[in-house]
């Protein structure tokens, strides 16, 4: 006995009943494909028509939780292995078990906060420091470049505003008012770099901590965003101080 395969509104065939059988071990017949004997005109579920041959059947229905692909009838095709979705560890790193990636920079936020109070200067270093940390877990961030060059505008367009004023007499008054545009634009500048630097590190952080050494932290969302954008530096040291916390109960130092 012979069949028909039907498969998209197209006839194929006719085939033996061994050829069917051995295109259902290839995975090359679909869940939705119809099988008919060629003295029929009745096109059935191709499961179904086996399972009224006369001789007995050894097949596995279709699982639809794991696909095989399946292809044409030219070419015998072997089957392909199911794999899962996931998500894949980001900047393609391998995911680092129990922690065992670069230790953060470990000291309290408070005493960021603190030490800033005596020295002005020291939280933008510690910002720094994170940057630099942060460009380790997630090199293309390029953290401290963003940094440099939004602090660097920052300065540069201060000194026009500065210089403005303190040689308002020397300046000629047409050149002033472009003097003082251009260091307005240069300080804008100067914060956007900044918090492009700033939120990427964020994202980096939260990235990094749940793909490649997973640590349960969230810096997603409105709440982390408006941390980020008034007290990075602190919000920042804040999750480095806890992920140290939790890697060094495992053993890392």
């Amino acid at each position: 006995m012979r069949y028909f395969l039907q498969r998209d509104g197209a006839s194929y065939g006719p085939y033996t009943l061994d050829e069917i059988r051995q295109f259902q071990s290839q995975n090359r017949i679909g869940p939705n494909d119809f099988l008919r004997r060629e003295d029929s005109q009745q096109w059935l579920p191709w499961q179904q028509a086996l399972a009224q041959a006369a001789a007995p059947v050894n097949y596995n229905p279709p699982q639809p939780a794991q696909p095989q692909p399946y292809g044409g009838f030219g070419q015998p095709q072997q089957p392909q292995q199911f794999q899962p979705q996931y998500q894949q560890p980001a900047y393609g790193q391998q995911p680092q078990p129990g922690g065992a990636g670069p230790m953060p920079p470990d000291f309290p936020w408070y005493a960021v906060l603190l030490i800033g109070f005596l020295c002005s200067l020291f939280p933008l270093f510690w910002l720094f420091k994170e940057a630099s940390f942060v460009n380790r877990i997630d090199p293309r961030s390029g953290a401290v470049a963003k940094l440099v060059t939004g602090f660097g505008c920052y300065l540069l367009g201060a000194i026009c505003m500065v210089a403005v004023g303190a040689f308002a007499r020397e300046i000629d008054r047409d050149v002033q008012p472009f003097v003082a545009i251009f260091g307005g634009l240069i300080i804008i500048a100067g914060v956007v770099f900044i918090l492009m630097g700033t939120f990427g590190m964020r994202r980096s952080i939260h990235t990094y901590y749940n793909t490649v050494e997973p640590m349960g932290i969230n810096l997603m969302g409105t709440g982390p965003a408006l941390l980020t954008l008034f007290f990075a530096v602190y919000y920042f040291q804040y999750h480095f101080t806890e992920i140290a916390a939790k890697k060094k109960a495992m053993g890392h130092r």
